[in-house]
């Protein structure tokens, strides 16, 4: 399972949504659904699976464990 972060840029799976970034992240009681600010300055609430690969990679020290 990816771990999406406050502020990380996802793209979607669907073409026409392009891509966006996460402004809140899931909780407990709003249904697993994250909030993404598209590139046009709208929000859209949304699951995980209608996101795909995230366009921006962690950023962190590789070599360090976790």
């Amino acid at each position: 399972m990816k771990r999406y972060r406050i502020n990380s840029k996802v793209e979607f799976k669907a073409p026409s949504l392009g891509s966006g970034k996460v402004v809140e992240l899931p909780t407990k009681d709003n249904n697993k659904m994250y909030t993404i600010e598209l590139e046009s300055g709208k929000t859209i609430r949304c699951t995980r699976h209608y996101l795909g690969e995230k366009v921006v990679p962690k950023v962190g020290a590789k070599w360090r464990k976790k």
